[in-house]
């Protein structure tokens, strides 16, 4: 009980503080916190994986969700174009490695390259006689998550995020100048799980609770002259999963908050849903509404109906060793980010996952 109390005492704190905090966030790497997220199969349930435990992604999402994983996963994913940009991707990677008892390691992170950049409205990412900038965004981070107390689970991530630009030119307003090289920002995460299980079905309503940036950290540009915040990104949300034994039917259905705590912008709520059979196909659907930033040309709010489908296959079942591969893919409509523009085409995301469990 002690434990519960305090890991939401802090979630309580570090909001409070988030809501009084000076440095406001101006949209700067929107493409990297907010037009993708790693995996498809998040893409395709709304983005709303804050509060389903139980995979690689949870460490960007949730690190909480991470603490229910068994032995050793290897994950991968990637999509593209982003919007306007034809060779845009958007890389994630990660590995968790389950103690068992003591809890799961995880290493994973996102390359976000928009390539060959030549300047969209609210970018912040400057240019110069027209010169077309290579730029790029990576994000590498280190996951400690563990069950706590009985279905209590929190965890911690410790970021380096770094800018790749070409010269590493930025602008801050109408400043421009160098970014410092690496921004170092915490994340924290908890999840509560309640569970009732029979002979027939197991039914698992879970809460679940997020900051990424929690010691609102930002970067500097100019010799440290000129500073800007990164998003201190607020999530939390609730799912619930029932399994039927006999039928071989899984469904999970969740719903998320998501809200920038240092701007009054990118509020948005997230749905999501999925449905297995006999732990071989699954097909996803979701919806999201999300404000988007102030800026002249944007658009107030981004909408959009989601979809994918995964397959998985549970290779080796030999007595007390199980290992299998799944697949996720999705190819969704890009929402309409800017106004006055031509209907952005199509985004294709996929996820591959091998894991083996001891």
């Amino acid at each position: 009980m002690k434990k519960s109390f305090s890991a939401v005492s802090i979630i309580i704190l570090i909001f409070t503080f988030g809501e009084t905090y000076p440095q406001a966030y101006d949209g700067s790497f929107y493409g990297f916190f907010f037009g993708r997220q790693p995996g498809a199969r998040s893409e395709a349930m709304g983005k709303s994986l804050a509060s389903v435990p139980g995979d690689v992604s949870s460490c960007y999402f949730n690190p909480a969700g991470s603490a229910v994983l068994n032995g050793l996963n290897l994950w991968g994913s990637y999509a593209e174009p982003y919007y306007e940009f034809e060779k845009g991707n958007f890389t994630g990677f990660g590995a968790t490695y389950s103690f068992k008892k003591s809890g799961v390691l995880g290493f994973s992170g996102e390359v976000f390259s928009p390539n060959e950049f030549a300047g969209i409205p609210g970018n912040d990412t400057g240019t110069a006689n027209n010169e077309a900038y290579n730029t790029g965004i990576a994000n590498v981070r280190i996951t400690v998550s563990s069950e706590i107390a009985k279905d209590l689970y929190a965890g911690v991530n410790l970021n380096t995020f770094w800018p790749l630009e070409k010269y590493r030119h930025m602008s801050i307003g109408n400043t421009k100048g160098v970014s410092s090289d690496v921004i170092v920002y915490l994340d924290l995460g908890v999840m509560k799980s309640f569970t009732k299980t029979s002979k027939k079905n197991k039914h698992t309503f879970t809460l679940g609770s997020a900051i990424t940036n929690l010691n609102f950290s930002g970067y500097s540009i100019s010799d440290n002259d000129q500073r800007g915040a990164l998003p201190v990104i607020f999530r939390a949300g609730a799912s619930y999963n029932i399994i039927l034994y006999r039928k071989g039917i899984t469904f999970i259905a969740g719903i998320e908050y998501e809200d920038v705590l240092n701007s009054q912008y990118f509020e948005g709520i997230h749905t999501g849903i999925e449905f297995g059979l006999f732990d071989l196909l699954f097909l996803r659907a979701g919806y999201y509404s999300q404000y988007n930033r102030d800026c002249a040309e944007c658009t107030d709010r981004l909408n959009e109906f989601t979809y994918g489908a995964g397959l998985h296959l549970n290779l080796v079942p030999s007595g007390y060793k199980t290992w299998g591969i799944k697949f996720d893919y999705t190819n969704l409509r890009q929402p309409q980010l800017f106004i006055n523009r031509s209907d952005p085409e199509r985004f294709s995301s996929f996820t591959a996952l091998i894991y083996f469990i001891f």
